[in-house]
């Protein structure tokens, strides 16, 4: 189900005249108008309370008394956004006292979609971990979500999106410079798709069966037909680098590679490519198991990154994409050790390795010199480590892709006798 915008604001529910608070505080009496709106326009009045020690003079408190008034009042939330906008509040102001009108409004009717649920007990099984599934309950809970966003947006129109500078900050990430209109028709298929998701996953209960995989699998190509007939080419070229499976699994597994932008788009393109040539549902990523024909198609694709990127980027993009260089890399970044010595430790790790494999293998040693020469080895790995990380980041590696340090004093479990 859509989650929607309100639940930036539910406390302001609690206490929409804390709002008006401070509004009343920072725009100053002489731009609040709300104190003129007749004494019969409130369905109900909220309590006066001592106004010393608050700062507000008595002015300000008539004020703020008049407009508690009025939000308290309910009625029509259409009058509401216009007296408060012609008061002078600021959008930010009156879209979060909207937004917590409108909140409480469809937490009741939320409330009334399950009423027949409620005297199912708490320790019944339920797939959400609130009620049983009920289709009927569901869909009308989903369908309140697709009313409640409506309402927020028909009520406020282009303030309906949240205004502060983190929210546009975040929003400019994901959608870039797409304009407003096609950021909403977007957001309205999304949330359509989700919907359909959402009663599939319901009625699948954990269980998806094959006809649940099929269906699950049209609405992604459905939903993505969609999109594509929304955006032009250059728009649907920078919303998959933004938003896309794809540009999201390979900004996880170039992150030790740091790549520029011109390097991440090149990357994206001969992946998304080699993606559409074997199937997008096949697995193929840059770096990872697969039949066959999947592995083959990986090692064109490398090739292809490895030529376009050149010699000297490529082999650093080749040791990036390692599984135990991101490994190590992770854990160095969450110690605040020094990245550059990430190829010394995952260097000692292969070379310590190839050694062990030698001894392991030879047969001409005895069980005690094997084991013996191991140790040695583990030995002079945590030396080594040690030196470069530091005891605390050594003990960490251990548990963090260090096992094969471990497993080089690890003694073989002993033979059983056969049974006679």
């Amino acid at each position: 189900m859509k989650k929607p915008l309100v639940f930036l604001t539910l406390s302001l529910a609690a206490n929409a005249a804390l709002i008006v608070t401070f509004a009343v505080r920072h725009l100053g009496p002489t731009s609040i108008a709300l104190d003129a709106v007749p004494a019969g326009a409130a369905a109900a009045s909220v309590p006066v309370r001592d106004a010393s020690g608050t700062g507000l003079s008595p002015a300000d408190a008539g004020a703020l008394k008049r407009s508690g008034e009025l939000i308290a009042g309910g009625g029509d939330l259409h009058t509401l956004v216009a007296r408060l906008r012609a008061a002078g509040f600021p959008p930010a102001i009156v879209r979060g006292i909207i937004m917590a009108q409108v909140s409480e409004q469809f937490g009741l009717r939320r409330k009334a979609a399950v009423a027949h649920q409620e005297a199912v007990p708490y320790w019944k099984y339920s797939p959400s971990g609130s009620f049983p599934y009920d289709p009927k309950a569901g869909n009308e809970i989903a369908a309140l979500g697709r009313e409640q966003t409506a309402l927020v947006k028909e009520l406020l129109g282009p303030d309906a999106a949240a205004p502060d500078a983190w929210s546009q900050l975040i929003r400019q990430r994901k959608y870039g410079d797409l304009t407003q209109d096609k950021i909403d028709r977007l957001e309205n298929i999304t949330s359509d798709y989700t919907d359909l998701r959402n009663q599939v996953a319901g009625d699948a209960r954990g269980i998806f069966l094959p006809e649940d995989q099929q269906k699950m699998a049209l609405l992604e190509r459905e939903q993505r037909a969609d999109i594509v007939k929304l955006f032009t080419p250059e728009e649907l070229e920078d919303y998959d680098l933004r938003n896309s499976n794809t540009a999201g699994g390979l900004r996880h597994q170039l992150a030790a590679f740091n790549p520029t932008e011109e390097e991440f788009r090149t990357i994206f393109e001969l992946t998304q490519a080699a993606q559409s040539a074997n199937g997008a549902a096949s697995g193929l990523v840059i770096n990872g198991p697969g039949n066959a024909n999947q592995q083959a198609a990986q090692s064109q694709l490398q090739a292809a990154i490895a030529a376009a990127l050149g010699p000297a980027r490529a082999a650093e993009y080749q040791q990036a994409i390692n599984p135990a260089y991101q490994q190590v890399n992770q854990l160095l970044t969450r110690l605040e050790l020094p990245a550059s010595i990430a190829p010394q430790i995952v260097s000692v790790q292969q070379d310590i390795q190839q050694r062990a494999n030698a001894i392991q293998q030879d047969q001409s040693l005895s069980a005690d010199d094997r084991t013996t020469q191991l140790a040695a080895l583990a030995q002079e790995a945590q030396t080594t480590l040690t030196s470069a990380m530091g005891a605390r980041g050594y003990e960490a590696y251990k548990s963090y892709g260090g096992w094969w340090v471990n497993n080089l004093t690890r003694r073989p479990a002993p033979k059983m006798p056969p049974r006679n």
